[in-house]
Parts: C-alpha cells; sequence; structure tokens
C-alpha cells in the first residue's frame, strides 16, 4: 500500500440505521475506533469552494488570480452548487494517524486490524455504537 490517504463513506442507513443522523454516526464510528487504537479522523469537512481561500478570494501575492485578470469579472464560489461535494466532506472518514497518510506500516497486517476492527465495532458492538450513535445526535 502507498503512503495516501484510505477515505471511506459513512452510511448508516445502508445498514438500516435510517433513524440515525449521518453526522452523529460518523462521529460514534470515528470515536470507537479510535478508542480501539486505530486512527480514522475526519478530513476536509468542506468542500473546496466552501474554504476561507475561496470564499475571501484572497490568493497569492495581491489576491492573483483573481485580482490580476485570470479569473472572469464577478467569479465567485458558491457552496451551494457542489452539493456531491458537500454530500461526500458531510459522511467521509480518513483511514489513519496523520492528514497526509495512514504512515508506516501501513502493509496487510495493518489493513487486516482495521477490518478486524471495524468488525468488531459494526458487528459486535453494534448496539453499543449505535447508542452512541444516538446519543451524540
Amino acid at each position: 500500500m502507498a503512503y495516501v490517504a484510505a477515505p471511506l463513506l459513512v452510511q448508516p442507513e445502508e445498514i438500516g440505521l435510517d433513524d440515525v443522523p449521518v453526522e452523529a454516526f460518523r462521529d460514534a464510528l470515528a470515536e470507537a475506533v479510535n478508542a480501539e487504537g486505530l486512527g480514522i479522523m475526519r478530513w476536509q469537512p468542506q468542500p473546496v469552494p466552501a474554504q476561507t481561500l475561496f470564499q475571501e478570494m484572497r490568493g497569492y501575492g495581491r489576491g492573483c488570480p483573481w485580482s490580476c485578470g485570470h479569473a472572469a469579472a464577478g467569479h465567485g464560489y458558491r457552496p451551494e452548487e457542489y452539493p456531491v461535494a458537500e454530500e461526500i466532506c458531510r459522511r467521509r472518514l480518513v483511514l489513519g494517524q496523520s492528514f497526509s497518510s495512514l504512515g508506516p506500516p501501513n502493509d496487510e497486517r495493518t489493513m487486516l486490524m482495521f477490518a478486524e476492527v471495524f468488525h468488531k465495532v459494526l458487528v459486535e458492538e453494534r448496539d453499543a455504537l449505535i447508542s452512541l450513535a444516538r446519543r451524540m445526535a
């Protein structure tokens, strides 16, 4: 495996938890996986067009590319124009101990540990996870 982020999307409705808010389930799952000693975290909680740099169009130097003629006049970034990206950011967790990668070791043994932890949290201790998610809602 390469040193890259390994994202996953949280979909509680796919496992019959339609009444549990996505955000609460996502946060409960992250807490449970981290409690087992494996890193998982939220990363980039909003789409790129919603980030401060694009909302303020401050760019590099004196605001280029928005102030130096490279962008169309009146151009703006409206996050609501990116509903799929917003939904992915709402549901995404990233496996790993840092924002950039899983970090070493990230071999087959690491992936097997993740599989074991997800099985424990999502299957063996499902009721506890659901209770935690409902408390977080």
